[in-house]
């Protein structure tokens, strides 16, 4: 292992031909699907084995300036070939190099790091304020591997063990004094513990919203939602005012397969199967169920039932999604009774000009609108259905039960 970190014989021809090796299987590596989001990702991802590339030039380097050259050749030739390998096999195209801006600045930065660094082989005071930041970025990586970890058992396990195993090596090989080896571990132990505790008592939490407007699932903050088994994270409704819509917002935690259940005022349940990914969902629910239109639904107002046909469009098809819905409808100018609903409905306006009794409309995209007279009307309105033989109700609200 010393001869590792300090043996070597790195030629220049040797260094290009090392480059030219990594950046090619990392490129043909990272394309693989099923590769992704895993510890052979990681290496593109990280600092992790590039830190460790520029150790090892650092060490088995002549002089500074032999240092400094080859750290910078090295990533020169390796990053930007990453991503020509990886153009045929991404969407992004040759869009993928927007992402090598960032390491063309650490590429750049590779010169004043690789000369300052080759200083470590001095074995002095100085030498171990010079690998105290390197430990430090190193360990930021325990963060994202221990969380992915925790978060995709057993994504990354490898990756996780690679930063320990290297923590522990760097300052135990790179150093010939005692006293150095025996600092340097302690900081790097220190630094394990700190990052490790850290991310096991913040695990990572990947925040979204996971249904907002569906026609085919209603729900306002009356109805209570959560995962079928709460290790997978929470769920909570919560009203986004930019887009006028409840939101079933998820906070997940661990992936794999659950459900989503979702309980109306009632205590009507309905469950969604519900896959986690890493940040990444598929929430399913039955689209030949959903599309399947019932026409004719159970009213019941006042105590007193009635049946209505719906009209087969995307209006009424968002309200059998919601029954069974019981609602206060308020009376308005002796003709009608309505309510505004939190959340939209998909609209198909006309102006039906004549209004029949026992006529339900939708006006604009959220008021619900049983008429219990016959008029005519300017206004424009979609229309849901009719309820037949309705009878003339008192002028004030009423209690209505939508069934099917």
């Amino acid at each position: 292992m010393k001869k590792i970190f300090g043996g070597l014989n790195i030629t220049w021809t040797r260094l290009v031909i090392f480059a030219i090796i990594i950046g090619i299987s990392v490129g043909l590596l990272n394309s693989v699907p099923f590769l992704r989001d895993t510890t052979v990702s990681d290496i593109a991802t990280y600092f992790d084995f590039w830190i460790l590339c520029g150790i090892l030039i650092i060490m088995n380097s002549k002089s500074n300036k032999e240092s400094a050259l080859m750290c910078f050749v090295f990533f020169l030739i390796s990053q930007p070939l990453i991503y020509l390998v990886e153009v045929p096999f991404s969407h992004l195209g040759w869009q993928l190099f927007i992402y090598y801006k960032y390491w063309f600045i650490w590429t750049i930065l590779t010169i004043p790091m690789g000369y300052i660094g080759y200083y470590m082989k001095k074995n002095k005071w100085y030498s171990l304020l010079i690998i105290i930041p390197m430990l430090v970025l190193l360990s930021t990586s325990i963060e994202s591997s221990l969380g992915g970890l925790i978060y995709s058992f057993p994504h990354h396990l490898i990756n996780l063990i690679f930063v320990l195993t290297t923590l522990i090596i760097y300052p135990l090989f790179i150093f010939d004094n005692k006293k150095l080896r025996i600092i340097g571990l302690f900081i790097s132990i220190v630094l394990i513990l700190f990052f490790g505790t850290k991310t096991i008592l913040f695990k990572p939490v990947y925040e979204t919203d996971i249904i907002c407007g569906n026609n085919n699932i209603y729900f306002d903050n009356n109805y209570k939602v959560s995962l079928l088994d709460s290790k997978f994270g929470e769920l909570s409704i919560r009203y986004e005012e930019n887009i006028k819509e409840y939101c079933i917002h998820a906070k997940f935690v661990k992936t794999g397969d659950t459900k989503v259940i979702i309980e109306d005022p009632n205590g009507n349940i309905n469950e969604y199967d519900l896959y986690i990914g890493k940040y990444k969902y598929d929430f399913k629910y039955d689209e030949e169920k959903s599309d399947e239109f019932v026409s004719n639904i159970k009213i019941t107002i006042n105590n007193k039932e009635y049946s209505a046909t719906l009209e087969d469009n995307d209006t009424a098809r968002k309200l059998v999604s919601m029954l069974p819905l019981e609602l206060v409808l308020d009376e308005l100018n002796g003709n009608e009774k309505y309510m505004y609903l939190a959340n939209s409905f998909p609209t198909n306006p006309y102006k039906p000009k004549h209004i029949n009794k026992g006529d339900i409309m939708l006006f604009d995209n959220s008021c619900i609108v049983i008429f219990y007279k016959s008029f005519d009307t300017p206004l424009t309105y979609s229309k849901i259905g009719h309820i037949d033989n309705l009878d003339d109700l008192e002028k004030d609200s009423v209690t209505v039960k939508f069934e099917k």
